[in-house]
């Protein structure tokens, strides 16, 4: 007498096969109805379940592993302090869920094909985040037939973890002008880019509704990648003839960078500029005070995506959605009421 397999157990109780794995590994989001009748045809036919079969994932996935892929600029993903920390928030839920987790770092150039390791045989959905992804790349991606949760304002995407960057950007610039600055500096990455584009369009309607005219002079876009971009554009920025009074960094890696070149330069936060950064982390050694940050919470984004893709998989969600992410201003020790530091350096 031949096994009985999991999929004749399916045939007979009238459900998927995921759904008997889903009972078979006490799975939640089961109806009890349904868990009745699978648990009775499992008896029915004395199915033995095998160590396999048990591992059968949950909805369309049937390995058990999640595909993180991110393009990000720097060389190494620890030295990337968003995207490091997104990783934490997906490994935590992962985790939770008793699944298995697949990183892939793409290079700097712009991708052409898929990753072995980011192939359908191998994963049962992925997350995607980076700049490197276009809409071509993701198309190929999802042409496997696997879902995929994408992490930034794609249009193109069927689910979407979104930052609100406009209103994140806006709170950074509107604290400087609370606190009596006007001539603000911007560096940001290129405006191609959904986030920048967000972020800059959030720092001129700041400006905008204060009556304050945009000086172009005064945005750096794509002054280069991460720390090195940083530095190159808060260079640029204090060189000017009539500098700024406060800056607006629109990457963690940039106020690294530029941080870097203010420390070289001799010049003292917050008593001769006030600095804001979007998205907190550690400056290490640069730096000996907190700093003044727009906070996004990356590991959130992290947990917010593995739950989206994991209720993909598990069939609780069929049509597209989107969640969006808020944003946090929180203030540190580098930024300053203009007329004090005006003050400070008499």
């Amino acid at each position: 007498m031949s096994q009985i397999t999991i999929r004749e157990v399916a045939e007979h109780a009238g459900v998927s096969e995921a759904t008997v794995s889903r009972v078979l590994n006490n799975k939640k989001w089961v109806k009890e109805e349904t868990r009745e009748k699978v648990l009775h045809t499992i008896a029915e036919l004395r199915y033995q379940p095998d160590g396999m079969a048990q591992k059968l994932g949950s909805g369309r996935g049937e390995k058990g592993i999640i595909g993180v892929l991110i393009a990000n600029s720097s060389n190494s993903l620890y030295d990337d302090h968003t995207f490091f920390e997104i990783v934490r928030g997906v490994g935590d839920i992962v985790e939770e869920r008793d699944k298995s987790l697949l990183l892939h770092c793409l290079k700097k150039e712009h991708p052409q094909k898929i990753p072995k390791s980011m192939t359908k045989s191998m994963v049962d959905g992925l997350i995607i985040g980076g700049t490197s992804i276009t809409k071509s790349y993701a198309r190929l991606l999802m042409s496997q037939g696997i879902p995929v949760v994408v992490i930034g304002n794609q249009p193109w995407a069927t689910h979407r973890i979104l930052v609100d960057n406009y209103a994140g950007s806006k709170k950074a610039v509107d604290h400087l002008l609370d606190i009596g600055h006007d001539k603000i500096g911007c560096i940001s990455g290129s405006v191609e880019i959904y986030s920048y584009h967000d972020k800059v369009e959030g720092y001129k309607s700041a400006l905008k509704e204060r009556g304050i005219q945009i000086d172009p002079n005064l945005i750096v876009e794509e002054p280069g990648e991460g720390r090195q971009g940083g530095y190159a554009g808060m260079k640029q920025l204090m060189e000017l003839s009539h500098p700024p009074t406060a800056i607006f960094c629109t990457d963690f890696e940039m106020t690294m960078g530029g941080w870097l070149y203010l420390s070289e330069a001799g010049i003292q936060i917050p008593s001769q500029l006030s600095l804001v950064s979007y998205c907190s982390g550690d400056l290490g050694q640069l730096a000996e005070i907190p700093l003044t940050t727009i906070r996004i919470g990356e590991r959130n984004i992290g947990h917010a995506a593995a739950r989206l893709l994991l209720d993909v998989l598990d069939e609780r969600i069929s049509g597209s959605m989107d969640i969006s992410i808020s944003t946090e201003l929180m203030l540190g020790m580098s930024t300053q009421q203009l007329d004090i530091r005006k003050e400070a350096v008499k």
